[in-house]
């Protein structure tokens, strides 16, 4: 946005002149920080200031110049998809059908302002070259992480964009001589591209019809998920998942954002989702009757595992391998829960490792739906556990989430969603809620 410290905050003249919308949003995004600066903290106790009123503010004006393509609404709305509530109750629920379409207004947006093309030829000043790049790369990034957590197709079309990846120079209007803090925004920026491809190849509506069955077909379409995954991993500084190995050795440099490191664990969970489909055999449709309409049988739609043997080791070294001659099926899905398990132990370690100091790092509002993604992969563990044996550790595994969950939600709203979706499972109950198999039943 080109806001950072209070070195680089404008006069006050300037602050006259900025919109009113642009305004409203900076606050709205500053008031739940206020209780970290001493002289404000005091003045927030006496003269409360309800933050649901600021943002119905922010969005009224941007709704009168929503029409008019200038870089301040694009600033101001994507600011206010990220906003948080008066309320932290309101984080237990989602708001994707009003959000998404909103999504779609600041996209086109953004198209209007030709931000989806390369500026850096441009004749325009440089500041706003570099403004316009990392405003294209913001709605670019929640485009695609809101779109796959909530099943949404991307309203950005691959081939309808030519912006270059975010370099050093692009943050030089926050410090002419250090621009390292910007090293976690260029790292979500690569990682959103991952999130684009995986969404593409193995969550599209034609990619799900293709690969819900085929087992040989998904491996083949997760294998360059995981590389890339892999190769982003080994890029950045993420720490190990202890509560000592998160806390940076130099008090100088901030430990690296959580948020993107569950960011990055939840496109890892969606790949082992997308592997872990057509290791169960579907049932058959349930037959529709028309009087009127001959009498037809359906055909048999179950996935057989023919010629196919893999070898896994935890990711991220994870290697994936099709020999011929491969006759078990019932081994080869036993090879791929267990690692599939494997490495969820790591989300488990990840989210318990979590601290207060991490939670005010989850500002981007598609980061709760992270949280979802990964409880509804350990639900999926025990409910397609192949036997008795995966099914008791895929059941101790989500005991423990669910504790972990039970544990944050008393201090950070961000886990609130998470709570609800698994309380409502659990008061229903998981075998009325899901189709279970006779030794999974008997493991719950």
């Amino acid at each position: 946005m080109g806001l950072a410290s209070q070195d680089a905050l404008p006069q006050a003249d300037i602050l006259t002149e900025t919109p009113t919308h642009l305004l409203a949003a900076l606050y709205g995004s500053a008031i739940p920080f206020a209780h970290q600066d001493d002289h404000l903290v005091a003045l927030l106790t006496c003269d409360h200031i309800n933050l649901d009123e600021v943002w119905e503010i922010c969005y009224a004006s941007m709704q009168e110049e929503i029409c008019k393509p200038h870089l301040h609404v694009l600033q101001a709305a994507i600011l206010y998809l990220h906003r948080n509530h008066e309320s932290p109750r309101q984080s237990a629920v989602t708001d994707t059908a009003s959000i998404w379409p909103f999504v779609g207004t600041v996209v086109g947006l953004a198209h209007n302002l030709g931000l989806h093309l390369e500026c850096r030829m441009m004749g325009l000043p440089a500041q706003e070259k570099r403004l316009r790049r990392r405003l294209w790369w913001a709605v670019f990034i929640q485009d695609k992480f809101l779109s796959l957590h909530t099943g949404r197709p991307p309203y950005i079309r691959n081939d309808e964009w030519d912006v270059g990846e975010l370099d050093k120079f692009d943050f030089l209007s926050w410090n002419e001589t250090d621009t390292s803090k910007a090293s976690a925004f260029r790292d979500l920026a690569r990682l959103s591209l991952i999130a684009e491809k995986l969404q593409a190849d193995l969550y599209s509506l034609k990619s799900c019809q293709k690969l819900a069955e085929n087992l040989p077909d998904s491996i083949q379409a997760a294998r360059p998920i995981f590389d890339a995954l892999h190769q982003w991993r080994a890029s950045v500084p993420i720490p190990e998942t202890s509560p000592e190995s998160r806390i940076s050795l130099n008090e100088n440099q901030d430990p690296y954002s959580a948020c993107i490191s569950l960011a990055y664990l939840s496109l890892v969970a969606y790949t082992w989702r997308a592997l872990l489909r057509p290791a169960v055999r579907s049932a058959p449709p349930p037959q529709i009757i028309d009087v009127d309409a001959e009498p037809q049988t359906f055909p048999d739609t179950g996935f057989l595992f023919e010629d196919l043997s893999w070898n896994f080791s935890d990711f991220p070294e994870l290697e994936l391998q099709i020999e011929d001659g491969a006759s078990d099926s019932s081994a080869t899905i036993k090879e791929l829960h267990q690692a599939a398990q494997t490495w969820a132990e790591t989300l488990v370690k990840f989210t318990l490792s979590l601290t207060s100091s991490d939670f005010s790092q989850f500002w981007y509002s598609w980061s709760k739906f992270s949280l979802v993604v990964a409880s509804n992969f350990f639900m999926l563990l025990l409910v397609q556990a192949p036997n008795a044996e995966s099914g008791v550790r895929a059941r101790e595994l989500l005991q423990r989430w669910r504790q972990v969950v039970k544990d944050h939600v008393k201090v950070s709203p961000l886990f609130l969603l998470t709570a609800t979706e698994l309380g409502q499972v659990y008061q229903t109950g998981i075998a009325e809620t899901f189709c279970l198999p006779s030794h999974v039943q008997g493991v719950l």
